[in-house]
């Protein structure tokens, strides 16, 4: 006769195997885990004058943003490495005017320049890469740099600043065209920021008379002043101005 524990114990064994079972076949069903891509971000601004048409941004023929002269992407994140990035007119089948290799870098942020060189053919532009530091400024502080990519400007050219129509003092020295300056920082406030041909430290005075920006630059954010357009301008809106891109 069978002892009743005996059976007992019979009983788990075989409610205990099935658990058993299937405890590992559903371990064999767990999706692996999804690994993680590197980005970076990338940013266009288009200033190429000629022509002064809207383009498009791509990368690896991917398009990331249309722009009309004058705009820019704001930051367009990318897998990190090596991409061919172009600037090409928006129509359908437009020219592309522009392509260049550019290795982005894991949580960096880039600023692509797209711009006419002095005596460049239009249906080309030229691209001004330029890593962008965003690390915050100093408490109170903002940052500016200046990115010169006026075709036919003076070459290098400095940033001033005056306040209150009475105090000038130097911002950024000599940037050369085609070229970026470093980020400094500036106190915040309003003020007016206009360019010096640092060989005759004489204003630089373009047709358009807009050399200048009065702005108010904010404690803990990021700027960067470029000269755009041109000294030969085709229409009134290639005319040289300073703009401005915001970063933060």
């Amino acid at each position: 006769m069978n002892h009743p524990l005996k059976r007992f114990g019979h009983l788990l064994l075989l409610a205990a195997v099935p658990a058993a079972i299937f405890t590992s076949c559903g371990g064999d069903d767990d999706p692996d885990p999804v690994p993680v891509v590197d980005k970076g971000k990338v940013m266009a601004v288009h200033a190429v004058t000629s022509p002064s048409v809207a383009v498009k941004f791509l990368s690896d023929d991917t398009e990331l943003k249309q722009l009309a002269y004058k705009e820019q992407s704001g930051y367009q994140e990318v897998n990190a490495g090596s991409h061919t990035f172009k600037i090409a007119v928006a129509a359908t089948g437009g020219a592309t005017l522009l392509s260049s290799t550019q290795t982005v870098s894991k949580d960096k942020s880039y600023s692509l320049f797209a711009y006419t060189a002095t005596g460049q053919a239009s249906n080309t532009a030229t691209g001004l890469w330029v890593e962008d530091d965003l690390t915050a400024p100093s408490s109170g502080k903002a940052k500016i740099r200046l990115v010169n990519v006026g075709q036919g400007t003076p070459s290098p050219v400095g940033l001033m600043r005056t306040e209150n129509s009475t105090t000038t003092t130097a911002v950024i020295p000599g940037t050369a065209l085609g070229a970026a300056s470093s980020f400094v920082e500036i106190a915040p406030g309003t003020a007016t920021y206009y360019l010096v041909n640092t060989t005759t430290n004489l204003p630089v005075v373009p047709l358009a008379g807009s050399d200048k920006l009065t702005t108010n630059f904010a404690a803990g954010k990021i700027y960067t002043l470029y000269l755009r357009g041109s000294a030969t301008p085709l229409s009134t809106t290639e005319r040289f101005e300073l703009d401005l891109v915001t970063h933060n």
